[in-house]
């Protein structure tokens, strides 16, 4: 399964974005290796950026995504789409990433599927 994690940079090293919608970058990871890394058009979008996001994270094959906070507009997208979301703080997406590989990560919006 491919991961977006919310970055504020291009690499594993970089903290991660405080919010999801407006992360600069995202940094998709399949099983512990960075696969990708996708600029965030939306980012500085003034609305409806939560769900725009969630439809090019879709398109890209992320089942799941990583941040530390959410807005309810994305929150919503994501439960629509059947994504899975996470949340979890660490001074890099690095441990981000471990965290979510052990499964120490809760739930960031209602009705978020488990992990798989």
């Amino acid at each position: 399964m491919i991961v977006a994690f919310a970055s504020s940079g291009r690499t594993l090293e970089a903290a991660p974005a405080d919010r999801f919608a407006r992360a600069p970058f995202f940094l998709l990871v399949e099983k512990g290796t960075l696969k990708e890394v996708v600029e965030n058009e939306e980012a500085e979008g003034a609305s409806g950026v939560g769900g725009k996001v969630v439809q090019m994270l879709l398109q890209k094959g992320v089942g799941a995504v990583v941040a530390p906070k959410y807005g309810p507009k994305a929150g919503d997208a994501l439960k629509a789409a059947g994504m899975a979301s996470w949340s979890g703080t660490g001074a890099t997406v690095r441990e981000l990433a471990e965290a979510f590989k052990a499964g120490s990560l809760s739930p960031a919006v209602e009705g978020s599927p488990h992990h798989a």
